[in-house]
């Protein structure tokens, strides 16, 4: 989305031809390959550790974390690879987004009209403010050390994170759109009227 907005933002003229249906394949898809590697090779580390004692992982999915309260044996090299990891992951894709947004930030500085600055940056505010939500339980959930200690607290964000997130992208990428807005207002007036 970042690189979406770069493009759309900075480079407007060329944005059809950048940012073909082939592209968004390629990165969707280089994506999803660099999650699987990232998890395979985390859970391939983790088959090969003792398990022990009751085989119930209290979590609501299974993720690495709760399954690591289930080993018997030493963890410290797959909690130590798993932070690194995550923290990898989070910092170079919060970087690149970073980057992208300079970009995008001194392109509509010079915009030369403030009406144009204005949906500029309207553009890009329903994106910063679904990745403050998705970086913030991810942050939380994955970058720090030693999940275990607050798990009821970590189940919490995880189930915030897979159901409220997605279920505020809707609302958070349409509230700009003005049919929308209209049907808001309607409902409102609508509700107002009904009390009254």
């Amino acid at each position: 989305m970042a690189f979406d907005r770069y493009l759309a933002i900075c480079r407007p003229l060329q944005y059809p031809i950048i940012m073909s249906k082939h592209v968004c394949i390629q990165m969707s898809m280089a994506t999803w390959y660099a999650a699987f590697v990232v998890i395979f090779f985390h859970y391939s580390i983790v088959w090969t550790l003792p398990f022990c004692g009751p085989n119930i992982i209290d979590h609501f999915f299974c993720d690495i974390g709760p399954l690591l309260s289930l080993v018997c044996g030493d963890t410290y090299l797959i909690e130590s690879l798993r932070l690194l990891t995550a923290f990898l992951i989070v910092i170079i894709t919060l970087l690149l987004m970073i980057v992208s947004y300079i970009f995008i930030i001194a392109t509509i500085l010079r915009i030369p009209s403030t009406v144009g600055q204005k949906k500029a940056f309207s553009t890009c505010t329903s994106h910063l403010l679904v990745v403050s939500i998705l970086y913030g339980a991810l942050v939380f959930m994955y970058v720090r050390p030693n999940v275990q200690s607050s798990s009821r607290l970590t189940r919490t964000v995880a189930v915030l994170n897979t159901t409220l997130t997605p279920m505020l992208n809707p609302f958070i990428y349409t509230i700009r759109n003005a049919e929308v807005k209209k049907a808001v207002q309607n409902i409102i007036h609508k509700r107002k009227g009904i009390l009254n």
